[in-house]
């Protein structure tokens, strides 16, 4: 349910919980029998947040604020955990394992490619008919 805020002409000031169906542009004020008109200002913004308490892994010092948390961050460089960033970081692995795998690829492919011919029939018979299994090194 929505706050309204009224305000009459001697000053007093108060403020109603009413729906959008029962609200009212003037009530009677609350302390003078003077009509209170609506007053519009800025929303009132409320954030909702979990109790903070634990010891920084990083010096062990006690946060108990989320102003120690940032400052806490601040001092170690860090910065708030998301969870995008496991996903993130697992897509950079996978990446580097790929081009990692690639390369390896690419330089076998090569150094068959200046092997003599003999080595290379040699290679292809214990690979393809005897069933050996290269190993990397």
């Amino acid at each position: 349910m929505p706050i309204y805020r009224y305000k009459c002409a001697e000053g007093h000031a108060f403020e109603r919980f009413l729906s959008v169906r029962d609200h009212e542009e003037a009530l009677p004020c609350e302390e003078c029998p003077l009509a209170a008109i609506q007053v519009i200002g800025a929303p009132m913004l409320v954030t909702a947040a979990v109790d903070v308490c634990y010891d920084s892994p990083i010096d062990g010092r006690p946060i108990t604020s989320h102003q120690q948390r940032r400052e806490d961050m601040k001092r170690s460089d860090s910065v708030p955990y998301d969870p995008e960033m496991k996903r993130d970081a697992l897509r950079r692995k996978q990446e580097s394992q790929d081009q990692f795998e690639s390369a390896v690829e690419q330089t076998v492919h090569e150094e068959i490619a200046k092997m003599p011919r003999a080595k290379k029939q040699q290679l292809i018979r214990e690979v393809v008919h005897e069933g050996q299994t290269v190993e990397q090194v």
